[in-house]
């Protein structure tokens, strides 16, 4: 006959005392890294929905976290896959980043995000607006060349804006005299004055 263990024997209150040692590792974790380590407060708040929402998929499969494996990680971002790429990439990372504190701690064995790869993010058209042509006019005829740093500021805006085709019509590098035309490349003005014999 088998002996079910009970609340007295040694055994079961060493494994009691052993989960309740990586439940604790585990609060504090989560703890240190919502309040130590991110300080954006909208990052936080995300990083929480998402550990909420790993959480309930782990008590919905009835899983430690000690015993999540990659592949229980695929299965939990394939549950994700109704949320926007970007959204996945969150909650991807936040759950990676807390098996990478978890390990650290020694609460658990691996990190099951490790090598798992993000979803990739594609886009129609770039977020960040691209500059008009007076945009960039304004921009460069504001540094006015006063000092050294100006000159060199002033000139590595304009190599930019001629580099990304938009050295402007009315506006150029070399109309601007910080920069000319030399072989084929854009050069520095020659400095006059002395010379070292």
């Amino acid at each position: 006959m088998t002996k079910l263990p009970t609340s007295n024997d040694p055994e079961h209150t060493k494994v009691d005392s052993s989960r309740a040692h990586k439940e604790a590792k585990t609060a504090e974790t989560l703890l240190n890294i919502l309040e130590g380590r991110i300080t954006n407060t909208n990052t936080r708040s995300a990083y929480r929905t998402a550990w909420r929402a790993f959480f309930s998929f782990c008590s919905e499969y009835k899983l430690e976290l000690n015993q999540i494996k990659p592949y229980h990680f695929g299965l939990w971002r394939k549950c994700q896959s109704h949320t926007a790429a970007a959204t996945q990439r969150q909650r991807f990372a936040a759950v990676r980043l807390l098996f990478d504190h978890l390990l650290e701690q020694g609460v658990v064995d691996m990190n099951p995000a490790a090598r798992a790869k993000p979803p990739s993010l594609e886009r129609e058209r770039s977020h960040t607006p691209v500059f008009e042509e007076p945009e960039i006019t304004a921009f460069l005829e504001a540094i006015k060349p006063e000092s050294l740093m100006d000159i060199r500021d002033k000139a590595l805006f304009s190599a930019l804006a001629y580099s990304w085709g938009a050295c402007l019509r009315g506006y150029s590098a070399e109309s601007s005299g910080l920069l000319r035309e030399e072989r084929g490349t854009l050069a520095l003005p020659r400095r006059k004055g002395r010379q070292n014999s």
